[in-house]
């Protein structure tokens, strides 16, 4: 993983970010999915995530605007589930986000950068 870099530009617009790879954005959507209790969901969950990643040509270094925005409403969607809905396990928005920072080497400084481009 590429630490603050990779999560920066998951939540950075695709065009003020300078090399991103495909991997980051993707590793934190299905991290988060991985995170649910609900076998039904996960499915749906990767579905969804397989329909957008369907779309990156092989090859391509980066994501588009169109993918990265469709990568951020699902991450947004899951983590409503996740902290709404979720039956085995009750989670804050700030825990999820702090345990994710936590997951890709990311320090609590520099938790406030990345999320701050996700709706509050």
């Amino acid at each position: 993983m590429g630490g603050l870099s990779s999560i920066k530009s998951f939540f950075t617009p695709i065009q003020e970010t300078e090399s991103q790879t495909n991997d980051s954005s993707i590793d934190i959507v299905l991290y988060a999915i991985s995170l649910s209790s609900s076998p039904q969901l996960i499915t749906s969950y990767q579905e969804k995530l397989r329909e957008i990643t369907a779309k990156i040509r092989p090859g391509e270094n980066s994501l588009s605007a169109e993918t990265q925005r469709s990568l951020v409403d699902l991450y947004v969607e899951v983590e409503n589930y996740l902290i709404e809905k979720e039956p085995l396990k009750k989670i804050t928005k700030t825990e999820l986000r702090k345990n994710i920072g936590k997951k890709f080497n990311v320090n609590s400084e520099d938790i406030a950068l990345f999320w701050g481009r996700l709706p509050q």
